[in-house]
């Protein structure tokens, strides 16, 4: 398995970006091939992170194209960072 770590910045309320997160990234996401899980975190100070994890690297790269730092996965959120990681071990 590997998964994307993705930093991303806030400029707006956190309960938009929730809404925004909701309503237009979850239904996105969740039609990523591949996909096994993936967590959205509570933003500190406007920096959010999110953990998506794949059955496959390629899986996991594909999906990180979606989401290149300077892109904006909903109004409002500007992406940071992104980088795919091999899991090593999960429970």
């Amino acid at each position: 398995m590997h998964a994307n770590l993705v930093h991303v910045r806030l400029d707006l309320p956190f309960e938009q970006a929730r809404k925004h997160l909701t309503e237009q990234v979850l239904p996105r996401v969740k039609q990523a091939p591949g996909l096994v899980a993936a967590y959205w975190f509570h933003p500190s100070e406007n920096l959010g992170y999110s953990v998506q994890v794949f059955e496959s690297e390629q899986d996991a790269r594909t999906a990180a194209q979606m989401v290149q730092p300077g892109s904006h996965p909903s109004d409002g959120v500007t992406v940071e960072s992104v980088e795919t990681v091999e899991v090593v071990a999960s429970l």
